[in-house]
């Protein structure tokens, strides 16, 4: 694809590193979602003082599991109850996570 013009060659060349905190430096991460919590973990292991901000009452992001009995609120405000029988569920995010 590179020699028709439709895409370049990627620079990338893995995660940046990070260096060592300076004492009292806190990072602010929004969303508790699957990208925020992973960079909330790595933040911490190079040292920095995390707080983690989510606008739903459950951290996840799109990762989900509902059972009967739950009730789901999309962003336009429709509401949907799950009627599952008991011990039956969805995760109705992510298929897969690389």
């Amino acid at each position: 694809m590179t020699s028709l013009g439709h895409a370049m060659q990627s620079d990338f060349k893995g995660p940046p590193k990070l260096s060592g905190a300076k004492a009292g430096t806190t990072v602010l991460v929004l969303g508790a979602g699957l990208a925020g919590m992973l960079a909330a973990y790595e933040l911490r292991k190079a040292g920095y003082s995390v707080r983690v901000l989510e606008f739903q009452n459950r951290a996840g992001g799109r990762n989900m599991t509902l059972r009967g009995g739950d009730t789901l609120t999309e962003l336009g405000g429709a509401t949907q109850k799950v009627g599952f029988a008991k011990g039956n569920y969805i995760n109705p995010g992510p298929w897969r996570i690389p």
